[in-house]
């Protein structure tokens, strides 16, 4: 099977199974040579053993009478040594031989390297002989008159490998059946963790199918990386499905107001060719052309603004100061004195901002225009901009018509107005795109207000450290 069909799960546990291989491979080289080392030195410690133990189990007498008569003894200078059955006797491959300090061996298994080498008495040495390596160790006899002799204990040094060899087998045995346990557990382990991807996938392509954003990956509860996922794909879908429902409204929005404007000079139009008409009345139609001509203008340049708007890489962001901006704006719009409305300003200096000049122009303009739009007459305009609790504080408040409770979650949406009857003074675009420029400077616009009282628009922003 190729890399490129094989599914993930298949992947993941082949990536498992070779990354345990090699895991347990190189973990079973470090335990080797380990036991490796543990066992000669525990052959040494044994061949020492076995040894001493000789040396001890050989008793000597001076006095003959005593002796049994059918046992058998060696004399060595005077001293009768007793030689039982079990004396010097081989064990687990280890031979034994009693020698005296000119190396002849008086009694015991002669071992091929024995009487050609010399080993210091007490401990133990390796030694090659056609191509074997031996340890070899010598134990001295500590009894007077028997000092000269010593024990000699010689055993290969692959005796080793003989008592490692069960516990290679049975690694050989077992390390296989517990790597095929490990991949066939990890192969269940990754399709169980990979569940809510493929409910992911499912439920994509079932979005893709249909077209239906309303659709959301259904998943347990959980809060590990692929939940994680799941949820951010689910409010992206419904980030999607709002957006799409936004611009449908809009859409739907701007063709009703475009309509309107549409219609009205059309029917002039054909009003005005379809008879002689006087002067009067032909100034009539032209003033009436002219001016929703300009509202059909002013309708495309404010949906113009949201398209580019929605377009952020056509503003850059520069440090500007802020302060200065509002400053300049309120002196400017204060000549306007619409309905006898004053306009004054309370502005922090030296407050600085990382934003568009020309999108933050617009959100003030916006802002100050609706708070002249819906105030009421010689009433009052209150720009004020501070810093408090590392955060820029810009509001515009005024003392008109408010707002109700039931109208504020509306105003900032697309071509809504809070009076209709006012639908000649605006678009109900403004407080939208003052909004949607709130959000590019990763600020709020919010509004406070009382029916009657008058109305106050704020754009919070946190101060950049």
């Amino acid at each position: 099977m190729k890399a490129k069909t094989m599914t993930f799960k298949a992947k993941i546990t082949l990536w498992f199974a070779m990354a345990l291989v090699i895991v347990v491979g190189i973990a079973y080289s470090i335990v080797f040579l380990a036991t490796d080392n543990v066992l000669q030195q525990s052959l040494k410690y044994k061949l020492i053993e076995a040894t001493d133990n000789n040396v001890s189990d050989i008793e000597f007498y001076l006095d003959i009478s005593i002796l049994n008569p059918s046992g058998t003894y060696l004399l060595y200078d005077g001293y009768y040594i007793e030689i039982d059955t079990d004396t010097l006797a081989s064990t687990d491959n280890m031979i034994f031989s009693l020698y005296n300090s000119d190396g002849e061996m008086l009694y015991g298994e002669d071992s091929l390297i024995s009487s050609d080498i010399i080993s210091d008495i007490g401990e133990v040495q390796a030694f090659t002989y056609e191509d074997n390596t031996y340890y070899v160790y010598d134990a001295s006899l500590s009894e007077i008159g028997l000092d000269s002799l010593f024990v000699r204990g010689v055993v290969s040094k692959d005796e080793a490998w003989a008592m490692m060899s069960d516990i290679i087998k049975i690694s050989l045995i077992v390390l296989p059946l517990l790597i095929i346990a490990a991949i066939v557990g990890g192969y269940f382990i990754a399709k169980k963790s990979l569940r809510p991807i493929q409910a992911i996938s499912d439920t994509a392509k079932k979005i893709n199918d249909t077209n239906d954003l309303k659709q959301r990956i259904e998943i347990s509860e959980g809060n590990d990386e692929v939940h994680q996922l799941a949820d951010n794909f689910n409010e992206m879908f419904a980030k999607l499905d709002k957006s799409i429902e936004t611009e449908h409204k809009f859409l739907d929005d701007a063709s009703h107001e475009l309509r309107t404007p549409i219609s009205v000079i059309k029917s002039q139009c054909e009003l005005s060719l379809s008879k002689e008409r006087d002067p009067v009345e032909d100034k009539e139609a032209f003033n009436t052309i002219a001016r929703q001509t300009s509202k059909l203008t002013k309708l495309t340049n404010e949906m113009l603004n949201f398209s580019r708007l929605e377009n952020q890489d056509r503003y850059q962001k520069d440090d500007l100061n802020l302060s200065e901006l509002v400053y300049d704006l309120c002196n400017d719009m204060a000549l306007i004195k619409d309905k006898g409305i004053t306009l004054t300003s309370d502005i922090e200096k030296n407050i600085q901002i990382n934003g568009n000049e020309e999108l933050l122009t617009r959100m003030v303009t916006n802002l100050i225009n609706n708070a002249y739009r819906y105030g009421k007459e010689n009433g009052h305009i209150k720009v004020k901009l501070v810093t408090k609790d590392y955060k820029i504080i810009l509001s515009v408040s005024d003392d008109g018509i408010g707002i109700s409770n039931e109208n504020k979650d509306k105003i900032f949406n697309r071509f809504y107005q809070v009076d209709p009857s006012r639908s000649n003074e605006g678009l109900g675009l403004g407080l939208s795109l003052a909004s949607e420029i709130a959000n590019f400077h990763d600020g709020t616009l919010s509004v406070e207000s009382k029916i009657g009282e008058g109305s106050t628009f704020t754009f919070t922003k946190e101060i950049e450290s």
